[in-house]
């Protein structure tokens, strides 16, 4: 199983690979999609053929798709526990945890990670 560092350092190195025209990015890590509340934003275009399996390829698409001009900017990307790409801009709605210790302020895309964070099938989330 992958963990949080795994994902750490996937984010670090589409962070090394950003554009100018970076607008963030959300990835949730799962172990199962069951009781994962996510619906796609978009529609996927014939020429992408989920899962995308390579590590390099992953990489260059989350990056490419965070760029502004993106037309799958928004949302979250998912990954299996092989840290395939295999959902691309998802609206995730984590149910809210009412006691959740917060020390500083959100924003929208953070917040959604923190709680998705809590769901039992998902091992990490992260957020750029």
């Amino acid at each position: 199983m992958n963990s949080a560092k795994d994902l750490r350092v996937l984010l670090s190195e589409i962070n090394q690979k950003k554009e100018s025209d970076f607008s963030g990015i959300g990835i949730i890590l799962y172990k199962s999609l069951s009781m994962l509340p996510i619906v796609s934003l978009k529609k996927i275009d014939q020429q992408i053929h989920l899962p995308i399996i390579s590590k390099a390829e992953v990489i260059d698409f989350l990056a490419n798709a965070s760029r502004s001009s993106n037309k799958y900017h928004d949302g979250f990307h998912l990954l299996n526990e092989k840290l395939q790409l295999t959902h691309i801009s998802q609206f995730v709605a984590p149910p809210i945890v009412p006691n959740l210790n917060l020390t500083t302020e959100y924003g929208s895309r953070y917040r959604t990670a923190i709680y998705s964070s809590t769901l039992p099938n998902v091992i990490a989330c992260g957020v750029l």
